[in-house]
């Protein structure tokens, strides 16, 4: 006999480490505490990510909170957990794991629901912790017989042999009911196909920011574009909120494709696309000018972000070329001293991530330059921010989470019945019936093995004579 190579010796303890309880349950905790992580710290949303000056501003937002750790957590992705390589990783080794298992299992449990021998090995009958003994008088064909009767009338699947002047029966019920567990691993491998089909088919922006009058484009291949038409807000007398709903118009590739009103727990769906309201405020309708007057920007900026440090909400525009990026500052709605007067804004003009200039406000109506730029504030209006989410492996999830329902019920509450009987003669005439079961605790009929040999005794006309998993006898 050959020694196996190297390359199949690394097979098999690859193969071994991966069917290993063991590390599912460590793919499992590490899962569990990114998902901890992930919720437990603010995470940047993903629009951020093609915005360098917003992020950078979120950035220095969170240094307040997480003070010199903030670069080094940015560099570990843990504020953008769920988009990261760790957490697709363990997803991945998770998915590989689980397949093995199942296919490891898998000709074990098929073997036990299609397969299982009339005939056992003699240890199972050997065992006095999972067998009962009775005696009859009956011949053993004539035992098989009596017992059958009695188990099939019970809707048990009863198949019998004979070998010499033994015979023997193997008794089950529900024996599909073993496939609970490999329908609860499909499910958990269905969920982590479904997230897959989501991530590498669908989408999600949780800050798709429109201000009222606007129209932006979803991008990301859709062709889809929306219109804020109307934002309104209803309140209570005593200021409770009430309603909040936005009226928009649906493009699919410049056509209109319709008109919907969005509310907080009523999304509009278009194509697989559906658009929560989530969250709303002010926008500031400016106009940009370059130094030969030509007007290089003018519509609606959302004030969707907070300045650093403070509570004065700002946006940010980028100009083309080589102009720059504006950020527009707002009035702060807390309790400190307003760097912004009500019904003002204030510019600030970055080149090449430097602060260029910054006038001290700007109040509606009234021209000002920076860094040869005429800046123009028009009027206030309001923008509203909609999760935009695209999930085509939802589907696959649903169902996963059915198969996984189904199958811990099935193995839960609908366990597998099964037990096997030898009847056998003794030189006094006397026939020996042993009960056996795979282990005590093994599912089977009115409680377990005590339950099983009540039932052959009685079918033996001799009825509550029967062990209790110890050797017994009655007589019929």
């Amino acid at each position: 006999m050959t020694a196996p190579t190297w390359p199949a010796t690394v097979v098999r303890h690859l193969w071994r480490g991966l069917i290993s309880l063991k590390l599912a349950l460590a793919i499992i905790l590490a899962l569990a505490i990114l998902t901890v992580a992930g919720t437990s710290i603010e995470q940047m949303p993903p629009s951020l990510a093609s915005n360098h000056i917003a992020r950078v501003q979120w950035l220095a937002s969170a240094h307040e909170r997480y003070g010199p750790l903030t670069s080094f957590m940015d560099r570990l992705s843990l504020f953008d957990i769920f988009h990261s390589f760790a957490l697709r990783l363990l997803l991945a080794l998770l998915a590989v794991s689980l397949a093995a298992c199942t296919i490891h299992r898998w000709p074990r449990v098929w073997s036990s629901v299609f397969h299982t021998p009339v005939r056992p090995d003699d240890a199972l009958f050997e065992d006095s912790r999972h067998v009962v003994l009775l005696t009859t008088s009956l011949p053993p064909v004539a035992t098989i017989e009596q017992i059958n009767r009695q188990f099939s009338a019970m809707r048990f699947r009863v198949r019998t042999a004979n070998e010499e002047a033994t015979a023997f029966m193997l008794g089950e019920r529900r024996r599909f009911s073993q496939l609970g567990t490999l329908a609860v691993h499909a499910g958990l491998l269905l969920v982590l196909a479904g997230v897959l089909v989501g991530r590498i088919w669908g989408f999600q922006n949780p800050a798709f920011i429109i201000s009222e009058g606007d129209s932006s484009q979803l991008g990301l291949g859709t062709g889809i574009a929306v219109r804020l038409n109307q934002f309104s807000d209803q309140y209570y007398p005593d200021g409770r909120p009430r309603d909040f709903q936005s009226n928009v118009t649906v493009f699919d590739n410049g056509r209109e494709a319709g008109v919907g009103t969005i509310r907080v727990n009523t999304p509009l769906r278009y194509k697989g696309v559906a658009f929560h309201q989530s969250f709303w405020g002010e926008s500031a309708i400016v106009s940009i000018a370059d130094p030969g007057g030509i007007t290089v920007f003018q519509g609606s900026v959302p004030l969707a972000w907070h300045e650093p440090g403070s509570e004065s909400p700002l946006g940010s525009v980028q100009l083309p070329g080589d102009l720059g990026t504006v950020s527009v500052i707002g009035p702060g709605s807390g309790t400190e001293p307003a760097s912004v007067p009500a019904g003002e804004i204030r510019i600030e003009l970055y080149r090449n991530g430097q602060l260029v200039d910054a006038p001290s406000s700007l109040a509606q109506g009234q021209p000002a330059e920076v860094a040869g730029l005429t800046f123009t504030f028009l009027r206030e209006s309001r923008y509203v921010g909609f999760k935009v989410v695209k999930d085509p492996g939802m589907l696959i999830v649903w169902i996963a989470a059915g198969l996984m329902i189904l199958g811990l019920v099935v193995a839960f509450f609908l366990p597998p019945q099964r037990f096997w009987v030898r009847c056998a003669p003794r030189l006094d005439g006397i026939t020996e019936v042993r009960i056996a079961v795979q282990s005590r605790r093994h599912p089977s009929l009115n409680g377990g093995l005590t339950g099983i040999s009540k039932t052959v005794a009685i079918a033996l006309g001799d009825i509550g004579s029967s062990g209790d998993g110890r050797n017994g006898s009655a007589h019929a």
